[in-house]
């Protein structure tokens, strides 16, 4: 099917090689927060036009309730264990936005938890780099944004950092973070020290030197290794609550 935690070989992918799988293309570039109706006009040239829509909110909820009523109705079964794993600067946030809204309707679940894969902004990251990311305030009101409830509720005048590490604090369900100290292609020593510094506080991370972005789907998955731990190797052991480490931060 894939690479990383989506390969069907068991001798790299141990603990999810026979899982249900389900891979949802990247198409909404609003975190799958958006929930716009209103269309939006962009001319490039003076001549090409073209119209998009944010619907990320939408996406999400209903690809859960397709799995849940059609596809993989198991789903509704109690028992099950549930990874929602959120990949790169689109999903990492979509990750933390909607996880919780996902454990609430998966009550009948065993277990579940997610992944921000990349896509981990802190606030102090404007210190050492500009991020080229959307106007988060900006996009607040265009994509007509439903971030995390909690973090909305307690932040309703900078709702921009329910997107940031700031939300971690606010969410029910447990969330793992990988994160390269070479992310966004800077290598200075203070932008290591702000990222570790960001994770205190998060109960499962992967956090290598090197200069990766998303890497749950690809070998890296496996032969990234910090310390003899791969990221397969610490995931396995946070989700399963299982003997050996949940985070692995590489400071030499």
């Amino acid at each position: 099917m894939g690479d990383g935690i989506l390969s069907s070989d068991a001798a790299n992918n141990l603990d999810f090689y026979n899982a249900n799988r389900v891979f949802v293309p990247n198409c909404s570039y609003d975190y799958y927060v958006g929930n716009s109706q209103a269309q939006t006009t962009r001319t490039y040239d003076g001549v090409h036009h073209y119209v998009v829509q944010f619907r990320g909110r939408k996406i999400f909820r209903s690809i859960i309730s397709e799995l849940r009523n059609k596809t993989s109705p198991n789903l509704n079964e109690k028992g099950i264990d549930v990874l929602l794993v959120g990949q790169g600067g689109n999903g990492g946030p979509g990750a933390i936005s909607n996880i919780d809204w996902l454990a609430k309707k998966l009550q009948n679940a065993a277990k579940v938890r997610g992944v921000a894969d990349s896509g981990w902004f802190f606030e102090s990251l404007s210190e050492v780099h500009d991020v080229e990311e959307p106007n988060w305030e900006q996009g607040l009101v265009l994509w007509k944004e439903t971030v995390d409830a909690s973090c909305k509720r307690a932040n309703k005048n900078q709702r921009s950092r329910c997107f940031s590490d700031w939300a971690y604090q606010y969410l029910e369900t447990p969330l793992f973070v990988q994160s390269s100290q070479g992310d966004y292609h800077v290598s200075d020593h203070k932008y290591a020290k702000l990222l570790r510094d960001s994770l205190i506080p998060v109960s499962g991370a992967f956090c290598p030197r090197t200069e990766t972005s998303r890497i749950t789907d690809r070998e890296e998955f496996w032969t990234i290794k910090v310390n003899g731990y791969s990221f397969a190797d610490v995931l396995g052991n946070w989700f399963f609550d299982r003997p050996g480490p949940v985070k692995i931060i590489d400071t030499n």
